[in-house]
């Protein structure tokens, strides 16, 4: 009879900490600034998609020093139009009016499984002689990503990382098929591709 084992791996590194800490507050001011502005303007159905990667440095000759990679994109709807708009950790972008709507036709078409839909975390699975092991690990340096949307039903948040969605996590296959990963991906695939269409306005 096979013997099973968990062993729990907690991977963290915290040196990024402070710093991250000191990033993601510039950010979320900028971000709550213009939110108060839209709700302001009587918008309601507003959302955001914020990545940021633990550990990845980039130089930035025109911010401060070393700083850690975080961007957010803020969606907002008016009517049938859709925009959106580019923050990172020093500066605001201008806005876009995008016809590619998966940030909210997307979650309206798949409401209910994506606020039920949960990522299974990093789990490896090793057999040894009688016994099968799995290792469920986390670790800090990684891309993570919160998707924020709030609308005239309800508010959500969601999030996922890197780590969890890699080839070698059992639940792999699980994981990429749930609505909220896909949901996580076309996203991703927009903002990727509008990425380089935003005006620095500060």
């Amino acid at each position: 009879m096979l013997n099973i084992k968990y062993l729990i791996i907690n991977l963290l590194v915290i040196s990024s900490y402070s710093l991250f800490g000191q990033e993601q507050s510039r950010m979320k001011n900028m971000l709550n600034s213009y939110i108060e502005k839209l709700k302001a303007n009587n918008i309601t159905d507003i959302g955001y998609f914020n990545e940021s990667c633990a550990g990845y440095y980039r130089n930035r000759r025109d911010c401060d020093d070393y700083v850690i990679y975080e961007e957010t994109f803020l969606f907002w709807r008016t009517g049938n139009q859709t925009f959106v708009k580019k923050f990172d950790s020093c500066f605001e972008y201008d806005d876009l009016l995008v016809t590619d709507t998966c940030f909210f036709e997307y979650y309206n078409a798949n409401r209910i499984d994506i606020k039920n839909d949960e990522i299974k975390q990093m789990e490896t699975r090793i057999i040894e002689g009688k016994d099968t092991l799995y290792y469920i690990s986390f670790v800090d340096h990684t891309c993570r990503r919160t998707i924020f949307l709030s609308d005239q039903m309800e508010t959500i948040v969601k999030n996922s990382n890197d780590y969890d969605l890699e080839r070698n996590n059992i639940h792999y296959f699980y994981n990429h098929n749930l609505k909220l990963v896909i949901w996580d991906k076309q996203i991703k695939r927009l903002t990727s591709k509008l990425n380089s269409e935003f005006k620095r306005i500060n």
